[in-house]
């Protein structure tokens, strides 16, 4: 029996999922880290931490250990939260990806953690983890606005959502739709190959900057054609992506991207939960901008970002949690085609966000932990006009000078564009999307 002091937080369809997906080498987590130059004390973060929980109650949810995943949430004590917090004195490469590796136990307890440490390009890192399930980018980047503003003193206004609530989610989609969607993700994707030595495990991480004048330049390119930045970036990562070393020439590059449907679902813009949809596009041929930007626009509508979401809640709901684990599984394995090449994500926080003038801030930069299809994630934060461009895999799927090499070949890319010395994409009379 519950008890009186605990309350149930049902999870939305797209948080069972994630449930189910976590398992060895899956840790599901997003991660936002901000480099700043005036260091707060462990103490203060401590303080920021604990006013953190207290305006999100939902922090201290922990999944049951039944057969039926239940989310169970109580005030966390002292200590746990304490233990929450790591001050670590190791600001190397390496440190940081031991901590992106690191699993999330979801049945303890509080599913996420904060580490600070000193910071690669300032005096201070700090990162906050959460486990997917919990919230998505968009949740993530509220909670993590709230704490860098709490341990800088900066007042925010009242929390807009309610704790602990239950929105309405939308109509599940024509089983038609479903079953046409999961004939797509049959039909596998172009990957990433690589010759890796066997038994590596973690999380690789390879950070890059856009600086101030290309990124105005690419400003600049987006607005001559039409379209949006991100368009551009996404033209650039499939190009190259098509170029990289992959299995099957002949088969699709297909990028799996994010959307926020918070609005369209009613969901207050700070709820945490995953509201989202996805975008997943074929670039089998290199595409103009229109083409591309049209494609994205009309894959990000609700009725199809929703297809994929629901297609795999529908798998897995009626599961037991051991068969739901069972069931991904079986999609990690080989037998199964690979449906995407690599994940993108576009984070444009308001300007207001996770930057507190007073602790200057120098570097903000966001990944999460991206499950073996597909195997590497790319994410852009912007930091005022400062970009960070994060690049992430399993240690097991690619080596480093691999992921480095994608990277780099994608940033090249973007200058020479932004230089005029790179042939701009000619239109094509229509572009497919998934």
């Amino acid at each position: 029996m519950t008890r009186p002091s605990t309350r149930e937080w049902p999870l939305n369809r797209l948080d069972a999922v994630l449930v189910a997906q976590t398992a060895e080498q899956r840790p599901m987590t997003t991660h936002y880290t901000l480099e700043i130059d005036r260091a707060i004390p462990a103490e203060g973060w401590a303080r920021a931490l604990t006013q953190l929980v207290e305006t999100y109650p939902e922090l201290g949810s922990r999944i049951s250990a039944g057969a039926r995943a239940r989310r169970l949430v109580s005030a966390p004590d002292r200590v746990a939260l304490s233990r929450r917090l790591v001050d670590d004195s190791d600001g190397s490469q390496a440190a940081i990806e031991r901590w992106l590796g690191e699993s999330i136990e979801l049945e303890r307890g509080l599913p996420l953690r904060v580490r600070i440490a000193p910071g690669q390009v300032a005096a201070q890192s700090v990162t906050l983890s959460i486990h997917h399930s919990v919230t998505d980018g968009v949740g993530a980047l509220a909670l993590f606005d709230r704490l860098t503003a709490t341990a800088a003193g900066v007042p925010l206004p009242a929390r807009s959502s309610t704790p602990l609530a239950k929105y309405e989610q939308a109509p599940r989609p024509e089983l038609r739709r479903l079953v046409e969607r999961f004939a797509e993700l049959r039909q596998p994707a172009a990957r990433m190959v690589d010759v890796v030595d066997a038994g590596l495990r973690g999380q690789r991480l390879v950070l890059r900057e856009i600086g101030p004048r290309v990124w105005a330049g690419l400003g600049q390119l987006a607005r001559a054609a039409g379209v949006s930045r991100t368009t551009v970036l996404w033209h650039a990562v499939a190009t190259i992506a098509a170029a990289a070393r992959l299995d099957d020439p002949s088969l699709p590059v297909r990028i799996l991207a994010g959307v926020d449907l918070r609005s369209y679902q009613g969901v207050p813009a700070d709820a945490l939960g995953n509201w989202l949809g996805t975008v997943e596009h074929d670039s089998s041929a290199v595409f103009g901008y229109s083409d591309l930007h049209g494609a994205l626009m009309r894959a990000r509508r609700p009725e199809r970002a929703l297809l994929t979401p629901e297609l795999l809640s529908a798998m897995v709901r009626p599961l037991p949690r051991a068969l739901g684990h069972a069931l991904f599984r079986q999609l990690d394995a080989d037998g199964w085609p690979n449906p995407f090449t690599l994940t993108f994500a576009h984070i444009r926080p308001p300007a207001r966000r996770c930057w507190p003038a007073r602790l200057r801030p120098r570097r903000l930069w966001c990944t999460n932990t991206v499950p073996r299809k597909p195997g590497v994630g790319l994410t852009f934060t912007t930091l005022g006009d400062r970009v960070t461009v994060a690049a992430t895999c399993q240690a097991s799927v690619l080596r480093r000078s691999t992921v480095e090499g994608l990277l780099d070949a994608v940033l090249s890319r973007l200058h020479a564009q932004v230089a005029g010395t790179d042939e701009q994409p000619r239109e094509r009379e229509s572009a497919s999307g998934s």
